[in-house]
Formats: structure tokens, C-alpha cells, sequence
């Protein structure tokens, strides 16, 4: 990953969370294939910290349950992965930002590639239209 993209991701979370007044933030953290522009979530939240911010790192599963994950608990989600975004997550997403909750996606156009796990691993909707029916 270039070394630029990442600094300026982080940089312009940090900005964004002290902008917002952000005081729970949580990064979605999950494992993925690598993708150019993608942000290190441990990284990201290392940052955060020492700008006095509290983070938690969230898988998706969590970004799914309604207990986990609302605006009650967390002002801001920051995800780090761009177009990648664990479809069963979207109602509870949905409803976070309707109670208030912001977001910060960094590394490319969020939402563009909905992505469910299929077999132990995340596959995106392009790739799940290549398996045949009776795989997914």
C-alpha cells in the first residue's frame, strides 16, 4: 500500500472524528483481501487513540447486532475497506444513521461492492453471480 494514501486516510479521519466531536468511534475490522486505497484498521485506531479519541475494532457481525453497534454506543463507524461493505449489516447501519451516527469510509466509493461470506470467505456480489446457483 502506498504509504501516502494511508497517511492521508488516517489524517483525514483523525480531522473528521475531532470535527464531529466524536467521542466512541468504531473501525470495522475484518478479514479481507487487501485492496489498493484500503486503510490498516490497527492503524487507523493506534492514531485515534493517541488523539484522545476512544475506538473499539468492530467485525461484522457486530456491525450487524443491534447490541453491539448503535449510535447510543458509538458517534462515529469509520470503514476503512472503501467499496467493500458486509451486506448483513445494512438494516443495522441504516439504523445507526438514522439515530444520529456518522460514518467515514476511506479508500475508494463506499458501498459498491456488498460482500457476504460464502465458504469462510468475503465474496462481493460480482463474484457471487459467477457461482452457480446451488454454491451460495
Amino acid at each position: 500500500m502506498n504509504i501516502n494514501i494511508l497517511t492521508a486516510a488516517i489524517a483525514g479521519c483523525v480531522l473528521l472524528c475531532s470535527v464531529c466531536n466524536a467521542t466512541n468511534i468504531a473501525i470495522l475490522k475484518e478479514n479481507i483481501p487487501n485492496a489498493r486505497g484500503h486503510a490498516d484498521p490497527d492503524q487507523m485506531a493506534k492514531v485515534l487513540s493517541q488523539a484522545k479519541h476512544k475506538v473499539d475494532l468492530i467485525d461484522a457481525k457486530q456491525l450487524a447486532d443491534s447490541r453491539s453497534f448503535n449510535a447510543t454506543k458509538y458517534s462515529v463507524v469509520v470503514f476503512p475497506y472503501g467499496s467493500f461493505f458486509p451486506a448483513q449489516a445494512r438494516e443495522n447501519f441504516l439504523s445507526f444513521l438514522r439515530n444520529g451516527g456518522d460514518f467515514i469510509s476511506t479508500g475508494g466509493y463506499a458501498f459498491d461492492e456488498p460482500a457476504i461470506r460464502h465458504n469462510g470467505k468475503w465474496i462481493t456480489r460480482s463474484q457471487a453471480k459467477e457461482l452457480p446457483v446451488n454454491k451460495i
